[in-house]
């Protein structure tokens, strides 16, 4: 039986922005739009334990957390494999983690672009979860990289091959996908998004609609709610003749969700015209497939500076690093680069660098938010009293309250039908150029 799921809509004229409402997926339930928090391990900070600091200090809106596939084991695994376990007198021994399981979303990222990073690729390798095409892979690039054999430009064409390889036949490629849907299933994931190509240009686009069909019937075969997943360059939205394929593929799809992502995605820059009104049509589009089909749960990982407008405008759930940067290269994702890493400002709506706040907290003498949590745990900014790990720590679940409360500022406003508010937001902060993605009347 196929995972029961039901949108609650509270209401009915949006004015064209995305809903306020709840999410119930069989016994949980999420304010809508929410927040995804991505799970991340580094040696220093433990994206999970951070998730649960900040699990009872939210306001209804973060309730969902998307993790890599290769990351399972090393997050995840030990928590669900004992949170049933009980004390002598018949508590459960690890409460917190297990209400946390049981009540978040948990949407699994097979995260295939992993394989264009030398930073992962032992992780691929050791993963028992890796497809074993994609740990061959993984293997032939760690050894040209140890024999300094290795450039961006082969690491490119090596994955382009990897692709051509598995395409190129169709019983492959499901056999493929069936054995990664497989070590998937096993991680009691309620979402699970394919294995797929990073689409750049007509033809792996092309892949990916043919990846989706599969997945498509995987997912219903297994009982899983079916997903369509577009796993994006931002070099997409340079190509208006790509975007209008993509829009009428998505228009077309009859699955039960549907994920984007857009790798490196920033449209702040004034440069950058083109991909915010590609943008802007795709999210118009999303809107319009909701409204059609109000069923239709919509997801947008790795938003960066565009979550608070994704969220406003077409994406139910969507997902922004607790660090306040999606931005991936080779040298992000592990410790953490600067030491004192800024944090997310509610009314700016960017991540100010560490000076802010220390000048603020001069100013106000104390952490100038809205957070009890920051003002009983951040007592000083002072760099010879309060170490690094310890801001690196806070400043993340400040960041998790800060898009709850935007999140929260949306429904609100959706609610009020006061929908002028929310590109008013934008409007007012440093990323007002975002605002184009909001008209003030739809």
């Amino acid at each position: 039986m196929v995972n029961r799921m039901r949108i609650v809509e509270e209401v009915d004229d949006r004015d064209g922005l995305s809903r306020a409402g709840l999410l119930e997926f069989e016994e949980k339930r999420l304010g809508l739009p929410n927040y995804c928090t991505p799970l991340t391990k580094s040696p220093q900070i433990n994206g999970l334990e951070l998730r649960l600091i900040a699990y009872t200090l939210t306001k209804g809106h973060t309730g969902s957390f998307v993790l890599r596939t290769h990351d399972f084991d090393r997050i995840l695994h030990d928590g669900i494999s004992s949170m049933d376990q009980t004390t002598l007198d018949g508590r459960y021994q690890f409460q917190a983690f297990r209400t946390f399981f049981k009540k978040d979303l948990f949407i699994l990222d097979q995260s295939s672009e992993s394989l264009l990073y030398h930073k992962y690729f032992e992780r691929l390798r050791t993963s028992p979860r890796t497809p074993t095409e994609a740990r061959v892979f993984a293997d032939e690039q760690k050894t040209l990289i140890d024999a300094g054999n290795l450039d961006e430009r082969k690491k490119a064409q090596m994955y382009d091959r990897f692709w051509e390889r598995l395409s190129g036949d169709g019983r492959h490629l499901a056999r493929f996908l069936g054995q990664s849907f497989d070590f998937s299933n096993e991680t009691f994931a309620d979402i699970v998004l394919p294995f797929t190509i990073l689409i750049d240009s007509r033809t792996t686009f092309e892949i990916a609609q043919v990846i989706n069909r599969l997945w498509k019937a995987q997912c219903e075969l297994n009982g899983k709610r079916s997903v369509a997943y577009l796993l994006m360059k931002k070099s997409v939205l340079r190509n208006p003749n790509l975007v209008a394929d993509i829009i009428r593929y998505l228009k077309n799809l009859k699955v039960d969700v549907i994920v984007i992502k857009v790798k490196n995605l920033d449209l702040t820059s004034a440069r950058d015209v083109q991909p915010r009104e590609l943008y802007t049509e795709i999210l118009q589009a999303l809107a319009e497939i909701k409204r059609k089909n109000n069923q239709i749960l919509t997801i947008a990982l790795e938003s960066g500076d565009q979550f608070f407008p994704n969220a406003a405008r077409a994406f139910d759930i969507v997902s922004r690093s607790i660090h306040g940067n999606d931005q991936e290269s080779e040298s992000t994702g592990g410790a953490d680069i600067p030491v004192y890493g800024g944090a997310l400002e509610l009314d700016e709506m960017i991540n100010l660098p560490f000076s802010y706040w220390e000048q603020e907290f001069a100013r106000v003498n104390r952490m100038p938010c809205p957070h009890d949590y920051c003002h009983e745990h951040i007592v000083t900014l002072n760099r010879n009293l309060y170490p690094d790990i310890q801001w690196n720590i806070d400043r993340r679940v400040h960041n998790m309250l800060i898009m709850d409360e935007w999140l929260k500022q949306i429904a609100d406003a959706i609610r009020g039908k006061q929908a002028d508010l929310i590109p008013l937001k934008l409007h007012n902060s440093q990323i007002r150029i975002l605002e184009e993605l909001i008209p003030r009347r739809i």
